[in-house]
């Protein structure tokens, strides 16, 4: 019989009732903004009950930067990044 991996269980707190671990997203998306853009990053979007394509779009809009689809992958890939650095924060508040 074939080794299987131990099951996980995943969590999408899409509306932050479940999780909520403070200034963490926009920390986050700051560092993944900078990298992108070379800006800094100004105002984020409402992420509440929305995608990332939905969030990382109006994000940009409201930095004065035009939504460019090849902008996507490499903020999608910088968003993966900077969310490995304050893991240890992350699963610290989602254990309250």
């Amino acid at each position: 019989m074939p080794v299987t991996a131990t099951p996980a269980l995943l969590l999408w707190d899409i509306d932050r009732t479940l999780v909520n671990i403070g200034p963490v997203s926009r920390e986050i998306y700051a560092v993944a903004f900078q990298i992108v853009t070379g800006k800094p990053l100004g105002e984020l979007a409402d992420m509440t009950g929305r995608t990332e394509r939905a969030i990382l779009l109006d994000t940009l809009r409201l930095n004065g930067i035009s939504d460019d689809e090849p902008m996507f992958n490499a903020f999608y890939e910088a968003l993966s990044d900077a969310a490995r650095q304050p893991e240890g924060r992350m699963r610290e508040a989602g254990a309250r």
